[in-house]
C-alpha cells in the first residue's frame, strides 16, 4: 500500500459523553490522511473483514473517564507529521490504557 506522508493539525478538544473521552482532533482532515483511511478500509473490506459504519475521525484521546459538563477551551493549533502507520491493540484495565504496537508501515514520499 502506498501512501505519501502528510501534517495532522490538531486544533480542537471534543468530548464523548457515551464513552467519556475527552480528544484533540482536527478541525480539516487532509485528503492524504482520508486516502489512506479510504485504502486502509477498501482493503480490510476486501479480506472480509466488517468495519465500523462511524465516520472516521482523526484524533489524540486525552482523558478517558472524564467527566465534561463545560465548554472545553480553546487548543492551540498543534501540527503532527504522520510519516508511517501502525496496527496498535489497546488493552483497557482498571488502572489505565495500554497500548502494544502490533506492526508499522511506512509512508513513502513521492507515494
Amino acid at each position: 500500500m502506498r501512501a505519501a506522508p502528510y501534517t495532522l493539525c490538531f486544533d480542537r478538544l471534543g468530548y464523548w459523553q457515551h464513552n467519556r473521552i475527552v480528544w484533540a482532533g482536527c478541525s480539516e482532515v487532509p485528503s492524504a490522511q482520508r486516502r489512506l483511511f479510504a485504502l486502509l478500509a477498501d482493503s480490510l473490506a476486501a479480506a472480509g473483514f466488517r468495519l465500523d459504519s462511524r465516520p472516521h475521525v482523526p484524533h489524540v484521546t486525552l482523558v478517558r473517564q472524564a467527566r465534561c459538563a463545560t465548554q472545553l477551551p480553546e487548543l492551540a493549533p498543534i501540527p503532527w507529521r504522520v510519516t508511517e502507520f501502525t496496527l496498535v491493540e489497546s488493552h483497557l484495565a482498571q488502572e489505565g490504557a495500554r497500548y502494544e504496537v502490533l506492526a508499522r508501515w511506512p509512508l513513502m514520499e513521492g507515494a
